[in-house]
């Protein structure tokens, strides 16, 4: 089924009632812990389930989609179920903006409980196939078969190392806080197709751990979390953030960063401010929030 998206096309589909506008997550494989490589978005785009059957529909042994771009350079597939659960989808505005060229214009493929390898931009085709290969395949598959989607980065051993990931945000090594008053962290957690279950923080190095259990979480929403903490006395601490699934993941890495805490905190003259950019708006991440 080729595709050239004409605004004909999208008018159709909006007539039709089948447009989809919805909070989703993209979050690279390479997203390692610590790593920026994740964001929720707002996504404006056409059920591929719709087109295909526009174009007549599955095929007798058909196992997949494969997104086709215009330039043939990628010919990843997505399976059935994906299909199925309207979690495919034509995308052509993010932010309730059309596409821009980094984005793929005019569209680019998106779906759901998978890492972005299957993004596909500037798409021009969908194909109904029979030897797509598995989204969640083993280490040795996803080694020797560019498409497919592992969801997460494996190690020599075959076990994902970043799945969970619970990253903390806008710390540097050997920030200084004031003790005794409270500090905000905050973060992310993800595990690309599961879902989070459970984060544990702790500020001794992982001696002791504090646990906080999340409840319905989305794995197509990155969870933001919000922690407020005050050192008890002068010192260094460490926090470490770790994660679990409720399908049974448990962090193979850590994320953890060193804090200093003292009584008198520098004066101006002895400080050198560092802008930094976030992914979570100030104040704007509350514990376990998918905003």
């Amino acid at each position: 089924m080729t595709n050239s998206f004409p605004k004909e096309l999208v008018d159709e589909a909006e007539k039709a009632g089948v447009v989809v506008e919805k909070t989703s997550k993209i979050v690279c494989s390479w997203n390692m812990v610590g790593g920026g490589g994740i964001s929720n978005v707002k996504i404006t785009g056409i059920p591929v389930s719709w087109l295909v059957e526009k174009a007549g529909g599955i095929t007798d042994g058909a196992n997949g989609v494969r997104a086709m771009r215009a330039d043939g350079s990628s010919r990843r597939s997505f399976s059935l179920d994906k299909l199925n659960a309207n979690e495919a989808l034509l995308v052509y505005k993010i932010n309730g903006e059309p596409l821009g060229a980094k984005q793929g214009y005019p569209c680019t493929n998106w779906v759901e409980g998978v890492d972005a390898q299957v993004f596909s931009k500037q798409i021009n085709a969908y194909t109904v196939a029979d030897d797509c290969p598995p989204d969640f395949g083993d280490s040795k598959y996803c080694a020797e078969n560019y498409d497919g989607s592992p969801n997460g980065w494996f190690d020599e051993n075959g076990v994902i190392v970043n799945r969970p990931n619970a990253t903390i945000l806008d710390v540097p090594e050997g920030l200084v806080i004031e003790s005794g008053k409270p500090f905000d962290f905050h973060g992310y957690v993800d595990a690309y197709n599961e879902h989070i279950s459970q984060m544990e923080f702790s500020f001794d190095g992982g001696e002791t751990w504090t646990a906080f259990d999340l409840a319905d979480t989305d794995p197509n929403r990155v969870v933001w979390w919000h922690l407020q903490w005050t050192p008890p006395e002068q010192g260094a601490y460490r926090l470490t953030v770790r994660a679990t699934t409720a399908e049974g993941s448990e962090s193979k890495q850590t994320h953890t960063v060193l804090v200093n805490a003292k009584d008198v905190l520098p004066s101006k003259e002895d400080t050198v401010v560092l802008e930094t950019t976030s992914l979570v708006p100030p104040r704007a991440a509350a514990a376990g929030g998918q905003n």
